[in-house]
């Protein structure tokens, strides 16, 4: 009974998506160095989707800023934003041309991003697993990848002679909620 109630209420992941905006991010890699295994993360980032008929024709972006990673060591942080050229490359941005669903339910799904990452000024086509749900509203997005840094052309992971070092494959992650509501002529949500 319930089941048939909560397929009434919420509408199949197939349907009408609406266009939405970045609520709210959390992106994040984890990397192993020579000291120690460490986790960079920024909130800070903006993306939107457009509107399409089914979820596997939605696209959009999302983009943060390279010197608002923070693994909460100043010299580290020093250091990963000059391996990362952020100042010639500011931006990383992964921007979606599709979505592939591989197991859905009324409120969520098994999904695979496909699209582009741009790191350090490299474009790579990509496709990253990760799961969809629907709260009321909002479409929340979560997932993690291994990435392997010399493909986006970060290759200075060594200080010191190569005393210090890191590990040239890292696990980027992310958790990003959009918000698809919409308010209606008369200033309600839709």
């Amino acid at each position: 009974m319930f089941l048939m109630l909560l397929a009434v209420l919420v509408p199949p992941l197939e349907a009408q998506i609406p266009p939405s905006t970045l609520k709210s991010a959390e992106l994040w890699f984890d990397a192993k160095a020579t000291l120690g295994a460490f986790r960079g993360i920024t909130h800070e980032a903006r993306g939107e989707t457009a509107g399409a008929p089914s979820l596997s024709e939605v696209h959009g972006f999302v983009e943060m800023r390279a010197k608002n990673l923070t693994t909460n060591n100043g010299l580290r942080d020093r250091d990963m934003r000059k391996t990362l050229d952020a100042d010639t490359y500011p931006t990383i941005r992964f921007d979606l041309d599709s979505v592939a669903v591989r197991t859905d339910a009324p409120d969520s799904a098994r999904i695979e991003l496909v699209g582009r990452m741009s790191i350090h000024g490299v474009t790579r086509l990509i496709r990253l697993p990760a799961k969809l749900q629907r709260q009321q509203h909002e479409l929340r997005v979560t997932g993690s990848y291994e990435l392997f840094l010399p493909n986006y052309g970060v290759t200075r992971l060594k200080r010191m002679l190569g005393v210090l070092s890191m590990d040239e494959t890292i696990r980027i992650g992310f958790d990003v909620t959009f918000n698809g509501a919409r308010e209606g002529a008369e200033g309600r949500i839709q």
